[in-house]
């Protein structure tokens, strides 16, 4: 393997974690927005 494979394929492996680490933060924001709803859901129906 050449070096320019080598740095081909190291950079596509750090784009893959990049994208992997961005994907993961938006699922954290959508889970506590779920988290959310239902705990403003469940105090509803408390309330009721």
């Amino acid at each position: 393997m050449s070096g320019a494979q080598v740095q081909a394929l190291s950079s596509g492996f750090g784009s893959a974690a990049q994208q992997v680490m961005m994907a993961s933060s938006e699922l954290s924001i959508q889970s506590e927005n779920v988290r959310r709803d239902v705990e403003d859901f469940l105090a509803a129906i408390r309330a009721a």
